[in-house]
């Protein structure tokens, strides 16, 4: 029977901040949220490789990726997205970029490079004053 594992990982203050929140969001402990998070980034890990290794399955996801845009350009079609929009509500549309914003916010400070320890205190150049 294989051992279990135990995965950890080190965030600074401002990291700590947005995991917290999305814990306390969605009523995750850190074991529900690590687990989910490997299982996340294995299945997209997976994913990924699958389409580099093939390029049949690539050229697919691109094909429909162009029909879907072409489908969108036509006035028909522009037409009914704007009817479903309007049935939606321009409060929910809002609400719906807001929420965007405020995701994309947060993945771009975790997302950031950041270095490892405490900042460098930085020398004063010259001969020091006699006290």
């Amino acid at each position: 029977m294989p051992k279990s594992l135990r995965l950890s990982g080190k965030f600074n203050a401002e990291d700590a901040k947005i995991i917290e929140r999305f814990m306390k969001k969605y009523n995750l402990n850190a074991n529900q949220l690590v687990k989910r998070s490997v299982m996340f980034a294995i299945q997209r890990t997976e994913y990924e490789d699958l389409l580099q290794k093939n390029p049949e399955v690539l050229k697919l996801f691109k094909d429909y990726y162009e029909y879907f845009g072409k489908l969108l350009e036509k006035p028909s079609e522009t037409k009914r997205l704007e009817k479903a929009l309007k049935k939606i509500g321009n409060k929910a549309i809002e609400k719906a970029e807001k929420q965007s914003l405020e995701i994309d916010n947060d993945m771009s400070k975790l997302l950031t490079e950041k270095k490892p320890g405490r900042p460098k205190i930085k020398k004063k150049r010259g001969r020091p004053k006699k006290r």
